[in-house]
């Protein structure tokens, strides 16, 4: 019985090992292969191997790229601000109880230095500024806050003292500590390899069918389809031969041990165990092979390249499906992707576009469902040029959507994307009948770097987590309420100020 229960682990455990280890080519080049000149297995390992190699190339260059920017931007300073503006429509803001409120407004103006920043929040009704707030933190440190108008004592908290019972309490310091001392790309390019290979190696149910016609949202594509079946007895034999591998591999492990994952003891022992447990698995088994615990299939066009992958696992206590397509027609793509029960789709998106040196343009379909039982819920998106350019370390879109569904009640939005290195401004505007009813504006940007100082000892100070109490005793409430009231010509905010202060007894 309980050889019975750790097949079915391992089955599970050995399809995801696969699932993963496979999933890695998307979009990437190949080299082109000859395939008639090679059987279905050995086509299907090369084609998975120069996509998924070139994938895991593209992968370490750009986590290489990213680990030096930030290293980089620990010893420059650097600013930044991000605002946050909602514009009312005045019939809309009377229909909410929000008579006189025409816009709020939130902007964040950060300044970096190192491991230390330092960020105030602004706030604001119909463009006047009603308070602030001024937060000041070292990454290896305290955090303190200060509302300028309410106290000139600082709030200050040490993110291990707030998450010190949640599982991430040491998340932020291992985050830094990692990039301090990340993995190499070298060597996590080596064992991305390393261990997609295995796995690719040890397939042997291999069938081919040329000149597949593939259809999505009326674009069809011929293509060549592999489709690779994998057993009970073939997963086990590819989870033990990478276990095998990691068992000698110190490069593996001493990278796992500086990561704090585990100790070498640890490393070994859960090895051992391991593959103990799987050959148990292959004893139970005898002489059959079991059933096909995954069943995946990959579309490769005339130039090697995957341009789609669908996946099926199923186990006795799991059924999953997942997988994408791409279909191009010339200019036009037809794209799908999907996460699926047996019997219906739990979240899939199907569309096409054509894409143009302005951007693509086209529309795309996400359906939602909760069960079989349930119809699904559909979100449609159309978009227009739009376009992701990434300049040295700096990305930015460009474009218009326009989402609508049943779900949002009759309203629709519209979304405006404009960007450059410098800056990044996203437009929403929810509409009802082609009447704007509120109009969202968030814009990041670049500003010219001021230097800051973190307080010190000097510095009046509670601590937020024990002395809460004492601070909002010292400070003044009242005056605070009073002083956002004086600023505020919005009526609805200086009559809820006016019933909190009636609480107040001189």
């Amino acid at each position: 019985m309980n050889q019975k229960r750790n097949q079915k682990k391992w089955m599970k455990l050995t399809a995801w090992i696969a699932l993963f280890s496979m999933i890695f080519s998307l979009f990437s080049p190949a080299t082109s292969i000859s395939k008639a000149a090679l059987s279905p297995l050995k086509y299907y390992q090369q084609v998975e191997k120069a996509n998924i190699n070139k994938q895991i190339d593209s992968l370490t260059k750009g986590y290489s790229s990213y680990i030096s920017a930030y290293q980089e931007a620990l010893k420059q300073e650097s600013g930044a601000e991000v605002t946050l503006k909602a514009t009312l429509d005045p019939t809309f803001a009377n229909g909410l109880g929000l008579e006189g409120l025409t816009s709020l407004k939130a902007s964040v103006i950060s300044m970096v230095k190192g491991t230390k920043t330092k960020s105030a929040m602004n706030f604001y009704a119909n463009d006047k500024q009603l308070t602030s707030v001024e937060t000041y933190a070292d990454l290896n440190g305290l955090y303190y806050y200060l509302i300028p108008d309410l106290s000139k004592s600082f709030l200050k908290v040490s993110l291990k003292d707030l998450y010190a019972n949640a599982p991430s309490a040491n998340l932020q310091e291992e985050m830094l500590n990692y990039f301090n001392a990340p993995i190499p790309a070298d060597v996590l390019n080596k064992i991305l390899k390393k261990y997609s290979a295995i796995a690719i190696n040890k397939v042997s149910n291999v069938t081919m069918k040329k000149d597949e016609t593939v259809t999505v949202d009326k674009v069809s594509s011929k293509y060549t389809r592999l489709t690779v079946r994998i057993n009970e007895r073939t997963g086990l034999n590819i989870a033990n031969d990478i276990l095998k591998s990691a068992q000698a591999d110190t490069s593996l492990r001493d990278t796992l041990i500086d990561l704090n994952i585990c100790t070498k003891t640890e490393y070994n022992n859960s090895i051992k165990k391991a593959m103990k447990d799987i050959a148990s698995d292959l004893k139970a088994l005898k002489k059959s092979n079991g059933s096909t615990v995954l069943t995946m299939s990959i579309w490769v066009d005339k130039n090697d390249n995957i341009v789609g992958r669908s996946i099926i696992v199923n186990t006795d206590k799991e059924y999953l499906k997942l997988g994408y397509k791409t279909v191009r027609k010339g200019t036009t793509v037809g794209l799908d992707a999907w996460i699926s029960e047996k019997d219906y789709d739990i979240l899939r998106g199907t569309g096409s576009f054509t894409a143009k040196l302005s951007g693509a343009t086209g529309t795309v379909k996400i359906s939602m469902q909760e069960s079989s039982k349930k119809s699904p819920e559909v979100i449609n998106v159309n978009f227009k040029d739009v376009k992701y350019t990434q300049k040295d370390n700096t990305g930015f879109i460009n474009g218009e959507f326009d989402v609508t569904s049943k779900l949002f009640n009759g309203l629709n939005i519209k979304v405006k994307c404009n960007g450059d290195s410098n800056k990044q401004d996203f437009i929403f505007d929810i509409l009802q009948s082609g009447k704007s009813l509120v109009n969202i504006a968030l814009t990041a940007k670049e500003v010219p770097y001021q230097d800051f100082s973190l307080p010190t000892s000097a510095d009046k100070s509670y601590d937020m987590m024990t002395q809460l109490n004492n601070y909002l005793l010292d400070a003044d409430m009242k005056g605070f309420l009073q002083k956002i009231k004086d600023r505020s010509d919005v009526k609805v905010i200086d009559d809820y100020i006016d019933a909190i202060l009636k609480t107040y007894v001189e």
